[in-house]
């Protein structure tokens, strides 16, 4: 397969959440310390999303691209792993997202020398994947965990509630996260939204991936090609256990569930994919995520 040449371009902090308004602002931060102290820091590229929070085994070549709800917590727990840094052990003991992100661990691009971080971008030595899903499953899976299972937690809120508040907007009322809001009123601000504007939970996953050439791109679904190309690799046998499973999609029949708001859903219980996706849903996804679907049908 010919390494994949995606673009897109840089992102405004604004457009990816709350939280990562405020990881970025002290990693721009943190890396005007670092230069000020004349400690060696990767280019100013590899601080900026998506390129920061990409993973690296420098050992044996290897970078991986997280994109939200394909399964990213598994595979930054894999890469802490593989790249086995002096912190492996307190990396893995708590939320490998935080550990991470906010400190320099060795195992994201930004950790790295400048030397080692263009190579980990552009050379052909490197072995560069990231995993998709199909696009329809994504939305699904992004509304079921955060606007209906866990829309009270406060982290969650920063994600959901510019959502919350122009879908509110919208109909001159006031975001009530208790209540929430329906599948079809998420799908219409998609539709309506700029894409560069999306949080990156359901940003286009094609946004997520930076400017670079990809040895392999994997659908979620085919995670055991990953792994045998990941064991080839590092010589070892590599499993890839799945973690945050929402469960989206799987569950009973009800007729226009698209239509039911979360406090709604959240008694009623688990509720099949196709019980969401009435025709005229499934026709905006498939218009707003046409590249989506075009690299989730290049993909392994």
């Amino acid at each position: 397969m010919a390494p994949l040449r995606l673009r897109v371009l840089w992102v405004p902090f604004s457009t990816l959440g709350r939280a990562h308004d405020e990881l970025y602002a002290f990693l721009a931060a943190e890396r005007r310390r670092r230069l000020a102290a004349g400690l060696s820091c990767a280019p100013e590229r590899c601080f900026t999303w998506p390129y920061a929070q990409m993973f690296v085994a420098p050992r044996w070549r290897i970078l991986y691209c997280p994109v939200a709800k394909c399964a990213c917590t598994a595979l930054k727990r894999l890469m802490v792993e593989i790249a086995d840094p002096p912190g492996r052990v307190a990396i893995l003991a708590g939320d490998v997202h935080s550990a991470t992100d906010r400190a320099f661990t060795g195992v994201q691009l930004k950790d790295l020398d400048p030397a080692t971080a263009e190579e980990a971008l552009f050379s052909s030595d490197w072995f560069r994947f990231a995993v998709v899903r199909e696009p329809r499953a994504r939305l699904l899976s992004a509304f079921w965990e955060k606007f209906v299972l866990h829309r009270r937690d406060p982290a969650v809120q920063g994600d959901i509630l510019p959502v919350l508040e122009a879908v509110a907007a919208r109909r001159g009322g006031v975001a009530d996260p208790e209540r929430g809001i329906a599948f079809v009123d998420f799908i219409h601000y998609l539709a309506e939204s700029d894409p560069a504007t999306l949080n990156a939970h359901w940003a286009p996953q094609r946004r997520c991936l930076g400017d670079l050439a990809y040895g392999a791109l994997f659908r979620l679904d085919s995670l055991d090609l990953l792994a045998k190309a990941l064991s080839a690799r590092v010589g070892r046998s590599i499993h890839i256990p799945v973690a945050n499973v929402s469960r989206s999609g799987r569950g009973r029949r009800l007729p226009g569930a698209a239509h039911r708001v979360a406090a709604e859903l959240e008694r009623l219980g688990p509720v099949d994919a196709a019980s969401f996706y009435e025709p005229e849903l499934d026709a905006l996804v498939r218009e707003r995520y046409a590249d989506d679907f075009a690299l989730y049908a290049a993909a392994r």
